[in-house]
């Protein structure tokens, strides 16, 4: 139950950056912003990440590590030569 929490709000978190980079500059999103557009406060926001230039960079190495997964299942699946 608490992984599930976790994760939701780190999807909370990501989808409001995500509305919010629509609208500006990630230099002009502060912390408040971000939590007021995902709905949570800045502690809980603070227990995932220590600031936003950390949680862009955790956002970047998980897409990374989808695509890497992606592309592998990919190459296992083409046909063998």
């Amino acid at each position: 139950m608490i992984q599930k929490r976790k994760t939701s709000t780190k999807e909370d978190i990501k989808e409001a950056l995500i509305q919010l980079l629509s609208e500006e500059k990630f230099e002009n999103i502060s912390i408040s912003k971000l939590c007021k557009r995902a709905g949570i406060n800045r502690g809980t926001f603070y227990l995932h990440y220590e600031d936003k230039f950390q949680m862009i960079n955790s956002i970047k190495r998980d897409i990374v590590s989808q695509l890497n997964s992606f592309f592998l299942k990919r190459k296992e699946n083409l046909p063998k030569s």
